[in-house]
């Protein structure tokens, strides 16, 4: 994958740096000004910090643009400094997360200059972590090092308590950092730290972020793909409970590379496609580039290289226009790739040195080594030899320089490292003279504490006095008190008393249902049984016997079901629903499956359509719901013709959400349609097209239910014959 999006580590640390408290935030006042134009400057401000997440890069820059012609017209107004810094520090961000990675350190040099004038220790944290975020993407790790040192440092300025999630926040930063430098006992200490503390306070955002950085770490640094995977579900999952899409954007394209990883080509290209539609539906081009990047390489390392060729071109397309130099240097690096497999050599060869030509831009040696190990095989294809094998020596030469300017930079951790520990051992003697001191002034506080106990002792006792002569007075209150106590259990006693008689009555009904609609069916089953054994049969008897059988099993069971569901029901009546957005498409599904042994024994078919509406869901107790639609759909069924067709449509009306079961059976009478329409307690059961018998209680389930949501049952007759049962439930059920 490209580096442009190598990781998730760096874009979202920055982000997560700065979205827990921006720089000035409530401090940035307009004095001087216009008041028209004070407004506006709010907006800006507010607007700015709405679309920091890097969600729409595009409304981010044109905010930004705003507050820089203001800044012009306006050169004397009081403020003016402080929204140079917010100027500065969001540029940083916005440059950072369309990739123009030295913009946003030129901005982050300007903010911390800006700062030096004002006592703003968040402020300065933030803006150094940024700075760390920053050299870390550019490949400078010991800047990186030294400024995540710095950025913790800063929390000692802090007035009144540290922000533990920021403090939290940079660790998880610096583990990018700390991976690339080897250190990665270090990177999984921190990354476990972090995940355990945002886990503890159930902070679903930053906890989705570490697992994210974890799946990295185990994918990138310890080729442990399976692991990586449940680390990606596990933040996926959490990301999807806080609708975040731009984190799910990056948990659907990992998940897509580590499935390639994995060599399940199908998954990988679901999740690459789930990646880049999410991203482009949040106008986020860059990222989606990335995500086309990985599908274009899957396609490529299959062989599908006309899809892999189309995909690059389109991204190279992307990266031109957003100017982005790791964009088109990897891009172009793909496409001659590409171009040497299909053997246009020439093309290959001008896709080739353009890769080399934008890696040399942003001066990375260790860019050149892949394009050059490509140029090799180009020139061994075209066997142009002597060619190959000058490239050849420039590519062991720079990787010859690449692996002294790594061994560089491990020597200068480890300089710096031994330097701090060093300065630690020099400050150990300060250290122990000032716990020295402290044990002075603590046995001195002691003796505070002896004077002021007695102080207290004193008071209490005083306070003992004043105590018994108010207990006098209240005592006088506290008979009045428990009078009205006594008048408020009576009053409890009765509606108890109340309650057990509804409670013995719905016992009543529970046994009476149970008595009848389950005694039916269990005399046939074993009247069917008594047949079988009774009694030599045909093959064709036997047929119709097994057929009989399986209705009656069926119709027992739903009788059962329907019987404990209501009973359920009456007993929770005055708990609260567990309302969530449920997707209708799913619960219908799962429902068609359960009943089509029924629906085939009549030759049916079943279906369900989304109306009016593009969005499948709607807010119900899920347990409520499935037993609703069960119960309407099972009803559909014994009521419909053989051959016929059942429809399921979901709706919106004026407030509520419309589910319709329409049947093409054979209807019911005026009389008959009114009684279902009006009726408020139990219903009376009829029995359907093939002599099935009705259970006695699942409509009044249904209506029970709904009531119970706010919502209502009716039916309506349908002109060409059968009947729609209409599930009304309230679209916004506060």
């Amino acid at each position: 994958m490209p580096p442009y999006s190598r990781s998730f580590l760096g874009k979202l640390s920055l982000i997560l740096c700065l979205l827990l408290n921006s720089p000035l935030s409530g401090q940035v006042e307009s004095n001087g000004i216009e008041n028209s134009q004070k407004i506006y400057l709010e907006v800006i401000h507010d607007s700015i910090q709405s679309y920091r997440n890097g969600e729409n890069n595009q409304r981010m820059s044109f905010w930004l643009g705003e507050l820089r012609t203001v800044l012009k017209e306006n050169t004397d107004f009081e403020s003016r400094e402080k929204y140079l810094i917010v100027y500065h520090t969001f540029q940083a961000v916005h440059t950072f997360n369309i990739v123009h990675y030295q913009e946003a350190l030129a901005y982050t040099d300007s903010a911390l200059t800006l700062l030096e004038s004002y006592k703003l220790p968040p402020s300065r944290t933030a803006v150094l972590s940024q700075l760390a975020n920053i050299n870390t993407e550019l490949g400078q790790m010991t800047e990186a090092n030294e400024a995540y040192q710095n950025a913790l440092a800063s929390f000692k300025d802090w007035e009144g308590e540290v922000d533990s999630i920021r403090y939290y926040g940079i660790l998880l930063n610096w583990t990018n950092c700390l991976s690339r430098l080897g250190q990665f006992e270090k990177v999984l200490d921190y990354l476990n730290r972090a995940r355990n503390y945002y886990q503890k306070i159930d902070h679903h955002l930053y906890w989705a972020i570490t697992e994210n950085n974890m799946g990295e770490i185990y994918r990138e640094i310890f080729n442990e793909n399976t692991r990586a995977k449940n680390h990606y579900w596990k933040a996926k999952t959490l990301n999807e409970k806080t609708g975040n899409k731009f984190q799910l954007g990056q948990n659907f394209n990992n998940l897509g590379v580590v499935y390639q990883a994995l060599a399940m080509s199908d998954s990988s290209v679901y999740f690459f496609e789930k990646a880049i539609s999410t991203r482009q539906s949040m106008g986020d081009e860059n990222n989606a580039a990335s995500s086309m990047h990985g599908l274009a390489t899957l396609y490529a390392s299959e062989g599908r290289l006309k899809k892999a060729l189309v995909l690059f071109l389109e991204i190279y397309e992307i990266s031109k226009r957003q100017q982005i130099a790791k964009g088109l240097y990897y891009t172009s690096h793909s496409l001659g790739d590409v171009y040497l497999e299909m053997k246009q050599y020439d093309s290959a060869q001008v896709w080739l040195k353009r890769s080399l030509d934008y890696g040399k831009r942003f001066n990375a040696s260790e860019a050149e080594l892949p394009i050059l190990e490509s140029m090799v095989k180009l020139y061994e294809k075209k066997r142009q030899y002597e060619k190959a094998l000058e490239v050849h020596k420039q590519f062991k030469q720079v990787s010859d320089s690449v692996l002294l300017a790594r061994n560089k930079e491990s020597l200068q951790s480890l300089k710096s490292n031994i330097e701090k520990e060093a300065a630690e051992n020099d400050n150990k003697f300060l250290r122990e003279l000032n716990q020295l001191k402290e044990a002075q002034i603590s046995q001195q506080k002691k003796i505070i504490s002896y004077i002021t106990l007695a102080i207290i002792l004193f008071s209490i006792l005083s306070l003992l006095l004043i105590r018994s002569l108010r207990m006098q007075r209240q005592a006088k209150n506290a008979l009045i008190d428990s009078k009205e106590k006594l008048e408020k259990q009576n009053e409890l006693l009765l509606l108890s008393e109340q309650s057990l008689e509804q409670a013995n009555k719905n016992k009543d009904r529970i046994l009476s249902v149970l008595g009848h609609d389950l005694r039916s069916p269990l005399a046939s089953l074993s009247a069917l049984i008594g047949a079988f054994s009774a009694q030599a049969i045909t093959r064709e008897e036997l047929f119709s016997f097994v057929k009989r059988l399986k209705v009656q099993t069926d119709d027992s069971l739903l009788a059962l079901e329907s019987v404990l569901s209501w009973a359920q029901a009456q007993k929770e009546s005055g708990a609260g629903l567990k309302l969530e957005l449920l997707p209708v498409k799913k619960y219908v599904e799962e429902s068609f499956q359960i009943y089509a042994p029924g629906a085939r024994a009549k030759d049916l078919t079943m279906e369900f359509e989304v109306a009016n509406s593009k969005d499948d869901r709607l807010l119900a107790d899920a347990a409520m719901f499935r037993s609703m639609l069960g119960n309407l759909l099972s009803n559909a069924i014994k009521f419909s013709k053989e051959q016929g067709a059942i429809k399921v449509s979901l709706s919106q009306e004026e407030g509520f959400y419309l589910l319709q079961v329409c049947d093409e059976g054979i209807g019911m009478s005026a009389h008959r349609l009114q009684e279902l329409n009006e009726t408020t307690g139990s219903l009376k059961s009829t029995i359907g097209t093939t002599g099935e018998q009705g259970r006695g209680i699942g409509l009044s389930l249904v209506k029970d239910f709904a009531r119970m949501h706010g919502g209502n049952l009716k039916f309506k007759l349908r002109s060409e014959g059968g009947i729609c049962a209409m599930l009304y439930l309230p679209s916004n059920n506060k």
